[in-house]
């Protein structure tokens, strides 16, 4: 069983995605953390899925990545975390307080792999 997960949300509002890794970083999952069609300093910038290395892509099925690139092509914010289940399971507890909840965030999908 692979110990690999992923996190995906979108944004409609780059600081919504900001205010998220604020909190990713300071639950200290800095580490494979992406943005996709976004910027920002600290955190990976891609322009798409496919400069998403190997293991970050694995675990979300090819035609939810087709839909989160059109999410990035569109103007949202796409946010990808990858890592051990324990740190997805963390970024998912950072992420789930409601005090900053916006409707212009989006959703959050979680990927589990196995083998």
């Amino acid at each position: 069983m692979s110990a690999k997960n992923s996190l995906v949300a979108t944004y409609a509002k780059s600081r919504l995605a900001e205010a998220d890794i604020r909190k990713l970083h300071a639950a200290g999952l800095g580490a494979g953390l992406a943005l996709v069609g976004g910027r920002s300093e600290g955190t990976a910038t891609v322009e798409g899925f496919g400069e998403l290395d190997a293991a970050a892509r694995s675990c979300i099925p090819e035609e939810d990545i087709q839909a989160f690139e059109a999410e990035a092509r569109a103007g949202r914010v796409v946010l990808v975390a990858h890592g051990a289940a324990e740190d997805i399971a963390r970024a998912q507890s950072a992420l789930a307080s409601p005090l900053n909840w916006d409707e212009s965030a989006g959703y959050t999908v979680y990927y589990g792999c196995g083998d």
